[in-house]
């Protein structure tokens, strides 16, 4: 609900791009920031992101709903006009008060590993979504809420019933 207010907020299409991003892709607020068009490949529709908490790049898919939104961008320009994280809170701390919701660029991350795990990705996937290496780390999305583990039940019962077939 918070993501759906943000993105339809009378917003620049840049502040609205960047919403989308930290919602769809889940990276770091420091890492995006860093990242720049020869880092996209739209055809493999890829980003190459430097992770700063390990030191290392790694290749992410690009989700469905982030690849037109690129699209429309202007590829001589920098992908992104802000060059830290307090450049960002300038404009997006009032935006949410205005809005009344309660966000914040890492709560994109959570919810993106929130709801993976209720569509019923393991841990290693929302590890590899979030460009975690420690299990601890991804632990914090994957609890099982009631709806969850009554959805595994049932998956399991199906898969239990087409062994007794």
């Amino acid at each position: 609900a918070e993501a759906r207010k943000l993105l339809l907020a009378n917003t620049a299409e840049k502040k609205r791009l960047l919403i989308l991003w930290l919602f769809k892709q889940g990276t770091r607020i420091t890492d995006t920031l860093q990242i720049g068009w020869p880092q996209i490949d739209m055809k493999a529709a890829t980003v190459k992101v430097w992770i700063s908490k390990t030191s290392e790049w790694r290749t992410f898919p690009l989700d469905a709903a982030v690849i037109p939104a690129l699209a429309n961008e202007d590829k001589d320009r920098p992908l992104w006009p802000w060059r830290t994280r307090s450049g960002v809170y300038k404009w997006l701390r009032p935006l949410v008060r205005k809005l009344g919701v309660a966000f914040t660029p890492h709560m994109g991350r959570h919810a993106l590993g929130t709801s993976m795990n209720a569509s019923g990705a393991g841990q290693k996937t929302i590890m590899g979504a979030l460009g975690q290496d420690d299990p601890k780390s991804a632990a914090r999305y994957t609890t099982a809420d009631v709806e969850t583990v009554r959805a595994a039940q049932r998956k399991a019962a199906r898969l239990g019933d087409r062994g007794r077939g």
